[in-house]
């Protein structure tokens, strides 16, 4: 950050880190958006350096700043490449690394699923253009939350068991060209199913999503193997297997509602976790 704003000072262009929210005094001022369904997080979540530049666009504003506000852009696109090249070999080692993890399963044993936004008891100053003065501002943020924490963990599963009956899963894993076998189940594994005792709800960056309370069950030896799937999460998209599947992830498939059938009151979750 301090590496762009320089570059952009240079320049004799202004920035400011993208902050979403209020209005001030109203509600809580945030950062991005931590959902994988961003264009940051789709790739970050691979463990990849990834960054996102948000602009005026041509439609909302009028045109007659339009060559300032493309080279503004312009500037941040190149200020980027500059940084990553001054980096490329950190960068390049470090994206190794870390995505070997994914791969290999030596991530931390704990995957975050809910997650909030926090104050750390520091201000925002944010600065404006006042419409009533036409005129510079800026407006001090007490609730202010630039932290995001975890609320709540599961335990990184070996693997998935998804009934092949459901085709929308496999249809789904198949576009995000995940790796799939047949089920193949050892004496070493544990297989565990979810029991949806209630279905309640959670606020979600000002959104109501489904938050289910879930009992663990351990089901027997016995399955029929011919009737599942096995995703091991041993992959690339490790933890986005994990967040998509698991009923209560506030950033799972089963928020969105094509997919809200696999949670029903009083029934067990389809999808089972395959623990080593």
């Amino acid at each position: 950050m301090s590496f762009i704003k320089e570059y952009f000072n240079k320049r004799n262009f202004t920035y400011f880190e993208y902050s979403h929210g209020g209005p001030p005094e109203i509600d809580y001022i945030r950062h991005s958006t931590f959902d994988i369904n961003d264009g940051r997080q789709s790739l970050g979540i691979q463990n990849t350096f990834s960054f996102i530049q948000e602009g005026l666009n041509g439609k909302d504003n009028y045109i007659d700043n339009v060559e300032r506000r493309v080279k503004g852009q312009m500037t941040g696109m190149f200020g980027l490449l500059q940084f990553s090249y001054n980096h490329k070999d950190e960068i390049k080692t470090l994206v190794k690394n870390e995505r070997k993890k994914l791969i290999n399963g030596e991530a931390s044993n704990l995957v975050a699923i809910q997650l909030d936004h926090f104050p750390d008891g520091c201000k925002l100053e944010l600065p404006l253009l006042s419409y009533f003065s036409n005129s510079d501002t800026v407006v001090t943020v007490t609730d202010y939350r630039p932290i995001v924490k975890s609320i709540y963990y599961v335990e990184r599963p070996k693997g998935y068991l998804v009934p092949k009956s459901l085709t929308e899963i496999i249809q789904w894993a198949n576009k995000h060209t995940l790796t799939y076998s047949d089920c193949k189940i050892t004496e070493d594994d544990r297989v565990e199913q979810y029991y949806i005792s209630k279905i309640d709800s959670m606020d979600f960056e000002r959104d109501t999503i489904v938050n289910p309370i879930v009992e663990v069950k351990v089901i027997p030896n016995g399955l029929t193997e011919d009737d599942y799937i096995f995703i091991l999460t041993n992959q690339l998209k490790n933890n986005l297997i994990i967040i998509a599947l698991e009923p209560k992830s506030m950033l799972g498939l089963v928020t969105y509602k094509k997919f809200e059938y696999l949670l029903k009151q009083g029934e067990n979750y389809p999808i089972l976790r395959v623990i080593n």
